[in-house]
């Protein structure tokens, strides 16, 4: 049910991983043009690249332990809560 890149062959995994670096540097241009990427924010992205690292080697552990049905309510009610909170805030500003 998972998306699992290891299970991918060589070429469409490097093929998926071409996609998603140049994704990653189009975004990276955007975030600079637009002021949100600046020398600041940019070595605290860096700080958190470790974090990022670990949640995912994690999520991986335990990605076939999970019941994916189970998974996919629990993130639309995350999902449902994160909205509601938006559109609270925009009704009341």
């Amino acid at each position: 049910m998972f998306s699992d890149n290891c299970r991918l062959p060589g070429g469409q995994k490097r093929i998926q991983g071409m996609i998603y670096g140049l994704g990653a540097v189009i975004l990276a241009v955007a975030h600079i043009g637009s002021g949100v990427l600046k020398a600041k924010t940019a070595v605290f992205s860096l700080d958190m690249l470790p974090l990022a690292r670990i949640g995912t080697w994690r999520g991986l552990q335990v990605q076939d332990r999970i019941d994916a049905v189970a998974f996919r309510k629990a993130t639309l009610v995350v999902l449902l809560v994160t909205v509601a909170n938006l559109v609270r805030r925009g009704l009341m500003a």
